[in-house]
């Protein structure tokens, strides 16, 4: 019985267009329906099963296997759809595994232990793809000769042909050739040619025939017939056991006997058993003969045979089912609101807003949660959200916006220290990560101004005092911090025209050997010089960080040594307040 097995590209380079409108798979179908059409023309086809497998994943991909019947497979053929690879390897293995568990199961293939010639199955696998060809100019090649196809000699020499009653054997008729035509040229019907297969019995050796070669009586064609090996030793023996012996042999026939068992490849045995027992000597071999496997082997492939047997009822409940579907993340859009068109009462909403129908009676404990944000009009849009909209000279200005709004998320956390809070600078300063100053012996905290008052033998102008960690390189001293809060007071707590800074506040009752604060006392300032503080006070309240014109206009400031420290302290001071 024949299997046509047709493996059919489904990959996604089928769905391709021909000049005709037709994708490649549509040809495919057609050559597989035109192919069966042809086939059944031929008489010998009566016994064909056809088999459908495409390039889906493995079981998925068997269409139609052993109990598929005529209609199923072409429901299928007609359903295949082209969404896979071109996965042509491992197609071709679930092929060939299809076809070789019904062997395993039912006994056509032995696994050293040869092969019955009457057990033939021979199967044909069509493939139709698109992926590539196996043809070129000088046409298609030839299959490689492997060693699992025998090379058959035969002897030209006339023998008899053998023949004995209830003894199977098989019989083949040959294609006609020109060896065909030389033995019908002969004609002798009654004379056979012996046929041998090297080294079956020996290495190097010709062996013993296994069968011959004979012209039909008719010399209308030439056959091949299949004996047991070695038979013209074998029919003798088997010949004088029923016709002389009566089934009773003697010790010379057994021994006989013995010694063509042992010239007898192993593989030969079971057969042998199995054609004895039909003829009706059962008993003539040893249970305990050798037949040329171990027990672990036997056990081993009789393992095999119910592993495949499970497989191959697994396989055929799974022919038939689809592939599961390949569930994707549901992926939520969070930008959309949803449409009011979705709403139950939406309706009965559009009626009230038309005035068609009483308005919807509003439920305020339906979101008791929600709070709607005031809009702020000092918040300016910000052009960071794209960074192309970003000109270059800008990008370390909006560099230093990004870095407080990621650090620093509450509104209190962006502006300066309250005026409800102003004096309280020590809870300000601790509440914001900054380190305190210890108080040393000698200083006192006024109550009312929060400023350290120190004797006039522990003050030093020159040397600021320690603590007693290391200082370390960008992290600001105790002594650092305070004036820092220091000035932060004093800007918070006056207003913005210098006045603190002015020289006349400080002309009497001063001891010159007291720094009580930081402010320098200078003489009045000049016209040109006014300007000249104005524009650097300009300079550094611009957003950015190119600190190029400060700098010259800092140069450009003439006069005593405390008008140029007393225009550069008001712009560091000035600085603090527009600091990131």
């Amino acid at each position: 019985m024949p299997i046509l097995l047709f493996l059919l590209d489904t990959s996604a380079s089928m769905n391709q267009r021909t000049y005709l409108g037709t994708t490649f798979l549509d040809v495919a179908k057609g050559a597989v329906e035109i192919f069966m059409k042809l086939r059944a023309r031929d008489p010998a086809s009566r016994g064909d099963r056809y088999m459908l497998v495409t390039f889906d994943d493995s079981p998925y991909g068997v269409k139609a296997g052993w109990k598929e019947n005529h209609a199923t497979f072409m429901c299928e053929l007609k359903n295949l759809q082209a969404s896979g690879l071109t996965t042509l390897g491992y197609a071709l293995r679930a092929a060939f595994d299809l076809l070789n568990l019904n062997r395993l199961v039912s006994g056509i293939d032995n696994y050293g232990q040869g092969r019955n010639p009457f057990y033939l199955e021979p199967a044909v696998i069509i493939t139709i793809t698109d992926g590539n060809k196996l043809t070129h100019s000088s046409g298609v090649p030839d299959e490689p000769p492997r060693s699992a196809h025998p090379v058959v000699r035969f002897s030209c020499v006339d023998c008899e042909p053998m023949v004995i009653d209830k003894l199977p054997f098989d019989k083949y008729e040959l294609e006609p050739s020109p060896l065909t035509q030389f033995i019908l040229e002969r004609k002798s019907p009654h004379s056979c040619w012996q046929v041998f297969v090297s080294s079956s019995m020996k290495q190097n050796d010709l062996g013993q025939p296994f069968g011959y070669l004979k012209a039909s009586t008719t010399l209308t064609c030439v056959n091949l017939f299949v004996m047991p090996y070695n038979y013209p030793v074998l029919l003798p023996l088997l010949d004088d056991l029923f016709k002389v012996h009566k089934l009773k042999p003697n010790v010379k026939w057994r021994q006989a006997f013995e010694i063509y068992l042992k010239t007898m490849p192993p593989y030969y045995l079971m057969p042998l058993k199995k054609a004895l027992r039909m003829m009706g000597a059962p008993n003539l071999i040893a249970e305990n003969m050798d037949c040329g496997l171990s027990y672990s082997v036997i056990s081993y492939l009789k393992k095999l045979s119910q592993q495949a047997k499970l497989e191959s009822d697994r396989l055929i409940v799974s022919v038939g089912k689809k592939a599961p579907q390949e569930i994707a993340i549901k992926v939520k859009n969070q930008c959309s609101s949803p449409s009011l068109s979705r709403y139950w009462d939406f309706k009965h909403l559009l009626q009230g807003m038309s005035g068609e129908g009483p308005l919807r009676l509003v439920d305020f404990k339906e979101f008791s949660g929600f709070q709607i944000a005031l809009l702020n009009k000092e918040v300016k849009p910000q052009a960071y959200r794209n960074a192309f909209d970003i000109p270059r000279r800008n990008l370390l200005d909006h560099l230093t916006r990004m870095r407080s709004n990621l650090l620093q998320k509450f509104q209190n956390q962006i502006r300066g220290q309250d005026e409800g809070e102003d004096g309280n600078d020590m809870v300000v300063t601790k509440r914001n990560g900054g380190m305190t100053l210890e108080p040393e012996s000698g200083e006192f905290w006024t109550a009312e101004t929060d400023s350290v008052v120190k004797n006039s033998s522990s003050l030093n102008t020159e040397q600021k005092p320690r603590l007693g960690t290391v200082e370390q390189e960008g992290v600001p001293t105790a002594w650092e911090s305070l004036e820092k809060v220091h000035l932060d007071k004093q800007l918070l707590k006056k207003t913005h025209n210098c006045e603190g800074l002015s020289p006349e506040n400080h002309l009497g009752g001063t001891d010159p050997d007291l720094d009580t604060d930081d402010t320098i006392f200078i003489a009045p300032l000049d016209g040109s010089q006014v300007e000249l503080r104005s524009r650097v006070i300009k300079e550094v309240r611009k957003p950015g960080r190119n600190y190029e014109p400060i700098v010259r206009l800092l140069q450009q400031v003439k006069g005593p040594v405390d008008i140029q420290k007393y225009v550069i302290q008001h712009a560091i001071k000035e600085a603090v307040r527009y600091r990131p």
